[in-house]
């Protein structure tokens, strides 16, 4: 092909490039064939449509054998159905994966891709200073005044959990008045952006992970002062874990938490301590998710008697895109047609 089209989508993509020049090569030479332009003379279809300084397309096609007109035709044809056969077979063989992040600490604050529901909202907060971290950040709940509960999700799309995904973010828990408040939550889940949930995903249906940090002792189900508990589905996953006996408290650290999932049952979390550099290390539980491929995806915190500011300052995940099987197919199926029509002429 023209040097300039192998460097315009080689700088695009260097895989997509590969494809592509080698698709047309491969086109070219399938439909090149001699044809007579004039008695003894033999050009191929590749010089007519490429070289056309050194033959110029219209004194062939004006001296060109009656017969030849269809040949031409026929060989185009086939030609094209190939190269795009081959370029939907090779598109289907891509790694395809949906990337998404945001600071809410810098230039994704008071950002209109986020929903907030009851009291989460956007703060420039001066009490916050080092080691309490960055000022302006996406606020769940305040510490004042008690019996608050905020929500936030991410309002652009939805994302196939289904499938394999990885998501960090970060969260931080300051001023705890009273003693502390109930926590925070990480969901999952099909109940649109205006869900209004507890920590644990309460009220968000049948189909949902949520991850929740729960800050306060109640005993029971809430037995340690800062803890890790897993719910999928409406039932808990796994063991509630104690965080304050690997990480320390969470007050004034920043908190990083990392989820992978296999898109095959298992999730591994991780919590670290920002400051410390204490991580829990992989945490296993065994989830389903199959049911969950259209998930928005968020935070929400809850104060009761006790309160405190609980924050998100910043997340990042990605999301494998199932490989289009239907296009792979299609693409077999014109290159093998073109083959095929190609052998019988």
């Amino acid at each position: 092909p023209p040097s300039g089209l192998q460097e315009e989508v080689l700088s695009k993509s260097r895989f997509r490039g590969f494809a592509w020049v080698l698709s047309i090569e491969l086109n070219i030479k399938f439909i090149t064939g001699p044809l007579t332009c004039a008695p003894g003379i033999k050009h191929s279809i590749s010089d007519i449509l490429i070289d056309s300084q050194r033959l110029p397309m219209r004194r062939c096609l004006h001296k060109m054998q009656p017969w030849e007109g269809g040949r031409i035709v026929r060989r185009l044809g086939y030609g094209m159905a190939l190269l795009v056969g081959l370029l939907l077979i090779m598109g289907s063989n891509s790694a395809w994966a949906l990337s998404i992040s945001g600071d809410f600490s810098g230039a994704d604050y008071n950002s209109s891709s986020v929903s907030l529901v009851g009291s989460a909202g956007w703060v420039s907060d001066p009490g916050i200073s080092p080691p309490y971290g960055l000022n302006p950040r996406l606020r769940l709940t305040p510490n004042s005044p008690g019996g608050q509960r905020g929500n936030a999700w991410l309002n652009t799309d939805t994302y196939r959990a289904d499938g394999e995904w990885s998501f960090d973010f970060t969260m931080q828990i300051t001023y705890p008045q009273g003693g502390g408040a109930d926590g925070m939550g990480f969901h999952m889940h099909e109940a649109g952006t205006g869900a209004d949930t507890w920590i644990r995903g309460e009220g968000l249906g049948a189909t949902f992970l949520s991850l929740g940090f729960d800050t306060w002792n109640n005993g029971g189900d809430s037995p340690v002062d800062f803890g890790l508990v897993v719910y999928n589905n409406g039932l808990q996953s796994g063991s509630y874990v104690d965080l304050g006996s690997s990480i320390g408290s969470p007050d004034p650290w920043q908190i990083s938490v990392t989820m992978v999932y296999d898109g095959d049952g298992n999730l591994a979390v991780d919590v670290a301590n920002d400051n410390s550099g204490a991580s829990t290390g992989p945490l296993n539980y065994a989830v389903n998710l199959d049911d969950l491929d259209a998930a928005v995806i968020g935070w929400s915190a809850d104060t009761g008697g006790a309160t405190q500011n609980q924050d998100v300052t910043d997340y990042a995940g990605t999301f494998a895109i199932p490989e289009p099987g239907t296009v792979l197919l299609l693409g077999l199926g014109l290159s093998g047609l073109a083959w095929r029509q190609r052998r019988a002429h």
